[in-house]
């Protein structure tokens, strides 16, 4: 829970795209667009981030880091709560293409029902691939976890 509550009255949807090739774009939303704007730069250059790894900026790192990228305000969009900002950000996202997104910014009801009937095999898959690859990795990490909780 944030400690101050976020006031979606601010909310501004964007899109980070890069500079010569017109086809790599991202779309987001957020109440405070210089904070956002510096926390996708942090994801992207400094590896002790979480989200470092994730899609976007991976595609940022390969095609010349985040500074060949421009991150430009799409619209004001006021409205009352994070379900209505990721609607209007769905919109948007269909709308330019985006193609740098890791997920659709949001499902309805009946998106969710179909997105679960096709998510669920591939995930199963993916798991037990997964599984299969990382077993070495998989055990060193249980035997870490199991000597922390000893201690």
């Amino acid at each position: 829970m944030p400690k101050n509550p976020i006031d979606y009255s601010k909310t501004i949807i964007y899109k980070i795209q890069h500079i010569e090739k017109d086809d790599l774009i991202y779309v987001g939303s957020t109440t405070n667009f210089t904070k956002r704007k510096s926390a996708h730069k942090a994801c992207c250059i400094n590896t002790s981030e979480k989200n470092y790894n994730n899609k976007k900026y991976e595609i940022m790192r390969e095609n010349g880091g985040f500074e060949m990228f421009k991150m430009l305000e799409v619209k004001k969009f006021p409205c009352n709560d994070l379900n209505e900002a990721r609607a209007e950000e769905d919109k948007v996202f269909l709308e330019l293409k985006a193609n740098m997104n890791t997920y659709k910014p949001f499902l309805s009801s009946d998106d969710k029902k179909i997105y679960k009937d096709e998510f669920k095999p591939r995930k199963k898959d993916y798991d037990i691939n997964y599984r299969l690859i990382n077993k070495d990795k998989r055990k060193i990490q249980k035997r870490s976890i199991i000597k922390k909780t000893r201690i």
